[in-house]
């Protein structure tokens, strides 16, 4: 092998070497800006045991890694009447995504329902992902 090839396979090698960490660089997660984050929604459901939900990715520009879904158990009622509870509120952290932008995931996590409030509602408070940059 000559010099000069020898230095363009180096070359070649340290430029794909680089494009690697950028692209690595680009996809590590932190914290969708307020603005995407009102972006995620979808359906979901609690039943004994579980949560699962139908989550759309509305961002045209970020991937989403992870959610965090708070759940309110219990339905607010006049404190004078006898069927009276507090809320329950947990929050539930999900990783492992890989939601596109302007793309659906089923989810799913273990819940642990408080002993007899019924699952009142439920809402994204948190994600992370990255930005695509291509």
């Amino acid at each position: 092998v000559s010099r000069r090839v020898g230095i363009g396979l180096l070359i070649a090698i340290v430029c794909l070497l680089v494009l690697g960490g950028v692209s690595v660089a680009a996809r590590i997660s932190r914290a969708l800006p307020p603005e995407e984050l009102a972006r995620l929604g979808g359906k979901g459901e609690a039943a004994i045991g579980a949560f699962s939900a139908q989550l759309y990715n509305g961002s045209p520009d970020w991937t989403v890694r992870e959610v965090t879904v708070r759940i309110v158990y219990g339905e607010q009622t006049d404190p004078n009447d006898r069927e009276y509870h507090e809320s329950d509120v947990k929050d539930y952290r999900i990783d492992g995504l890989w939601i596109m932008p302007l793309q659906t995931r089923s989810i799913q996590v273990d819940i642990l329902s408080p002993s007899g409030l019924p699952f009142d509602s439920w809402r994204i408070v948190a994600a992370r992902g990255f930005k695509n940059y291509w």
